[in-house]
């Protein structure tokens, strides 16, 4: 009986070997172009979770901020389409610099130190200074793209406490996960796919929240 040996596949390890040479040679713009699709992604995705959530689960285009204002489709795609440039917009300028210059200084710090207590400490500081970082520019961004420069202060105060709580868990498994299995290169795009998970969720948390000042205004 003849048996068939099945290899394995071998085009995800080329393409990861590929990303990760691209990024060795040009970081900042390969983070910043990774980071602005799943930002575009994240807008798809929590648009229509808010829509769902603000309409019974009625699938529109419309930005959750103008949802008692508008049902017009060719509008409703005109905010939608707003948006994601603007989140691209601020992943370029922004986002991308600026996770690259703290977790390439996180990594500097505790570059060569591989004891528990180190490890620990690079987690504590990661969870304490750099994610109240993130989280604070990615709620202004969403306050003053879905609502306005007004709700940014009183945004950030109400939902960091709690969103910080919830990343702080994701991302400890996340950092744990990147010292034992992941290279250097790949925690920042690695990070950034975990990010936008929960991008995803603040997004759709800031947009019914606009939704609800926008009936109530």
């Amino acid at each position: 009986m003849s048996s068939t040996v099945i290899k394995p596949v071998r085009r995800p390890l080329a393409l990861n070997e590929a990303y990760l040479a691209i990024l060795s040679r040009r970081p900042i713009l390969t983070k910043a172009g990774t980071g602005g699709l799943l930002y575009y992604l994240s807008e798809l995705v929590s648009t229509g979770v808010a829509q769902a959530l603000a309409r019974g689960r009625r699938r529109t285009y419309a930005r959750a901020a103008a949802l008692s204002k508008s049902d017009d489709p060719a509008r409703a795609r005109s905010g939608i389409c707003a948006a994601q440039t603007h989140l691209n917009a601020l992943k370029l300028a922004l986002y991308a610099p600026l996770d690259h210059a703290l977790y390439e200084l996180l990594a500097r710090v505790f570059r060569g130190r591989t004891s528990v207590r180190a490890r620990i400490t690079e987690v504590v500081a990661a969870l304490a200074i750099i994610l109240p970082i993130q989280n604070t520019v990615y709620l202004s961004a969403l306050s003053v793209i879905h609502g306005s420069i007004r709700q940014v202060s009183a945004d950030v105060r109400s939902e960091l406490l709690p969103i910080t709580r919830i990343s702080a868990v994701i991302q400890t498994l996340s950092l744990l996960f990147a010292q034992k299995f992941l290279p250097q290169p790949a925690w920042t795009p690695f990070f950034t796919g975990v990010a936008s998970m929960v991008d995803t969720f603040i997004n759709v948390k800031v947009k019914v929240h606009a939704g609800s000042r926008a009936k109530t205004a």
